[in-house]
């Protein structure tokens, strides 16, 4: 009876030892960092710092972290993160099967070369199975820039498992402009992404001072549509449709191949020389340009135009062939907007 006695008290000063660790950890910003980088360090070696400034506990397995750092290498490329506040709910549901824990994370800042994020808001919602780790939330960003590209006002829900991403309801301010859409990624072997987005009245006056390039022959505003899909770093699927709504004007350089379809002495094609060796835009009522791959190595569309200015009207069929597979228009994309 006094072996038990000794075993059971043994027994009890463990058990409060080992609640006085968990405590410890629980509550403690620096016991939570040290705990939280021996997992990092084996489930995600790219965070390579990790730092918490405030914490709060809630039973039985809740946290509020708030001023937490990061960094994380992404294709060796180190990113800063920054959240004011992160917020982890119920983590024990996720070590038993139909359970959920959630994860909000507020006033988030990313940083990474030319990259910017500034004010995001992100809440996921976490649910385990017998298949794995599944996950559903909301995002918003106040802004996103890189380099010359910028983009505000950007919210999107998205869902996912260790097999597939997806990206829906997507909504951005950009250029004057707003863009929507969504996309799939297939994350396991083969690896792949179908993105379908559209764009309305963006301001070519505001794409023209930050990318130049192409849009310096563009005057208006320009709506569209864009559908890439692809495996790994191939595009096999390219189709896309751009208009001026409001009516604008062409650059007449990127005229110059219709004036093949115009009789040589037609007051037409004077017009539209004498601004290509001006230097000149066309004004129209209408322009509507359409492209997509028939093939991997072809391209085919449809150049409508309408110009009172020239007393002229078009609607020609082109076909582009290529020397490559498709996946060269990305090159030749960042060739023009240089």
């Amino acid at each position: 009876m006094k072996a038990l006695r000794i075993i059971l008290a043994v027994f009890l000063v463990l058990l409060f030892a080992l609640f006085g660790t968990l405590a410890t950890v629980a509550t403690n910003p620096r016991a939570m960092e040290f705990v939280v980088r021996q997992v990092l360090s084996r489930r995600a070696p790219d965070v390579q710092e990790f730092s918490i400034g405030s914490l709060r506990y809630s039973f039985p397995s809740s946290w509020t972290l708030g001023g937490v750092r990061a960094t994380v290498l992404a294709q060796g490329v180190p990113v800063q993160l920054f959240a004011g506040q992160l917020e982890i709910t119920d983590a024990l549901h996720l070590l038993s099967a139909g359970n959920s824990a959630s994860i909000e994370a507020r006033d988030v800042e990313a940083a990474c070369a030319e990259l910017r994020v500034r004010g995001a808001f992100c809440h996921t919602g976490l649910i385990r199975s017998g298949s794995g780790l599944a996950y559903t939330g909301t995002v918003s960003v106040v802004d996103v820039s890189k380099g010359n590209l910028r983009a505000s006002e950007i919210k999107a829900d998205f869902s996912g498992n260790e097999q597939a991403a997806v990206l829906t309801n997507l909504a951005a301010t950009v250029y004057g402009g707003t863009l929507s859409g969504g996309g799939r990624a297939t994350l396991k072997p083969p690896v792949g992404y179908d993105a379908a987005l559209s764009f309305n009245s963006i301001d070519c006056a505001q794409l023209e001072q930050a990318l130049g390039g192409f849009f310096r022959q563009l005057g208006g505003t320009l709506s569209g549509q864009l559908h890439v899909a692809g495996t790994g770093n191939r595009v096999d699927v390219f189709d896309t449709a751009w208009n001026m709504p409001m009516g604008g004007a062409i650059g007449a350089e990127l005229l110059a191949s219709l004036t093949d379809y115009l009789p040589p002495s037609s007051a037409q094609k004077k017009r539209i020389d004498f601004l290509i060796r001006s230097g000149g835009k066309l004004a129209v009522e209408f322009f509507r340009f359409t492209l997509k791959n028939d093939s991997p190595e072809q391209l085919s569309g449809l150049i409508g135009i309408k110009s009172r200015e020239a007393n002229l009207e078009l609607n020609v069929t082109h076909e582009i062939r290529v020397d490559t597979r498709i996946d060269s228009l990305w090159r030749a994309w960042q060739t023009a907007l240089q």
